[in-house]
């Protein structure tokens, strides 16, 4: 069960992390593989740039702690990030499932939260 007394900063980043989940899907790759979002370092690298690692870590566990991401800790890190379930069906009500709407969004805040 998810528990949505999360940030805005989280719920943007639960945000980003749907719509490159819709990306992925949309170029043809799996569920599985489109789940894949590597550790919070990598998010900050390829999406956030403009974000300290240790704030996107801290969001990650924010995330997994309201029951949205799966994740393995180490190195201070948030690692094996992937959306839960519960979170998969609460972004497509929330955010439709709209991907050039979400690109659209995802090009908005390259490199920034929040929105």
């Amino acid at each position: 069960m998810i528990d949505f007394d999360i940030t805005f900063e989280a719920k943007s980043l639960l945000k980003l992390l749907y719509g490159i989940y819709l990306g992925r899907r949309h170029e043809g790759k799996g569920r599985t593989e489109s789940n894949q979002f590597g550790s919070s370092a990598d998010i900050q690298k390829s999406y956030l740039p403009n974000m300290k690692t240790k704030d996107v870590t801290d969001l990650c566990f924010e995330l997994a702690h309201a029951g949205c991401i799966h994740y393995s800790r180490g190195d201070n890190l948030a690692n094996f990030i992937s959306l839960t379930y519960e979170a998969l069906v609460y972004c497509e009500q929330e955010f439709k499932r709209n991907f050039k709407e979400m690109a659209e969004w995802i090009s908005s805040i390259k490199g920034m939260l929040p929105i």
